[in-house]
């Protein structure tokens, strides 16, 4: 029986790897963020003119792979199988739901669909990964993912977007764990995902299991862009962790 399944987190909680990790199985498929043209049967590469705007080369995917005119087709694609795959997948940004009402109320009545919660514990840093994403062109960078460990970059973090941040995405976990609560799940942390240039063996187990697949395991290629500690290349790091701890919006997270 085949499986299918949603990989479902937000920016920069090491969903790329996970996907990659994911597809170094035999019998799983897990696309990319399919609604924003990544993965999936669309193949086409934007213009080399866009390799340094992020945002005009995902409006383009977009565009191009037919995923704005047609999202739900675009995710079902997804979950057809192509060749001897016996789970199929594609990952899921809760604000891809959030931003289309069409993909939204289509999710609402989803049934014999699993779920891959992926989260990071540490938003702090989840935060701080996504503003060097966005301005990653100032610093010679023209990808989330890397595959070689780059060179160490510093900024500065406003406090108070840092504690917006990671407020709306407390909020925005548990509104879509109430959501997609009629849905089988299995949940992992990014902070005990990884072992080295794969998953924990004990994370690759337990994701095979829920995939009705057998057991191997998981590697990917990728590495972390940037260091483990946020005072490496936070420049106003106590300012930053003070602020955070004072707003009262720390829950489970580590901010260290």
């Amino acid at each position: 029986m085949n499986e299918k399944f949603i990989l479902l987190s937000s920016q920069r909680t090491g969903s790329a790897f996970l996907q990659q990790s994911l597809n170094s199985h035999s019998k799983i498929r897990c696309d990319g963020e399919v609604l924003l043209g990544y993965g999936g049967l669309h193949k086409k590469s934007p213009p080399h003119i866009l390799k340094r705007y992020r945002r005009l080369r995902t409006l383009w995917k977009t565009v191009v792979s037919g995923a704005a005119m047609n999202p739900i087709k675009t995710m079902e694609n997804s979950w057809a199988p192509r060749s001897n795959e016996s789970a199929m997948g594609f990952r899921l940004m809760y604000n891809q739901i959030e931003r289309d009402p069409r993909v939204k109320h289509y999710l609402s009545g989803l049934s014999g669909v699993k779920l891959i919660t992926l989260k990071r514990r540490n938003i702090l840093k989840q935060f701080v990964s996504l503003k060097l994403m966005h301005d990653q062109t100032k610093h010679g960078r023209f990808s989330a993912h890397v595959y070689e460990k780059p060179e160490t970059v510093t900024l500065r973090v406003d406090p108070s977007e840092a504690v917006f941040y990671i407020k709306r995405i407390q909020t925005q976990r548990q509104k879509y764990k109430q959501f997609f609560s009629g849905l089988e799940s299995i949940d992992i942390d990014y902070e005990e995902m990884v072992a080295g240039s794969g998953l924990k063996p004990q994370i690759s187990e337990a994701i095979c299991d829920f995939l009705n697949v057998d057991r191997s395991s998981l590697i990917s290629t990728y590495v972390k862009s940037n260091p483990a500690k946020l005072d490496e290349f936070v420049i106003n790091y106590k300012e930053l962790i003070d602020f955070v701890s004072n707003s009262g919006c720390g829950g489970d997270s580590d901010y260290v």
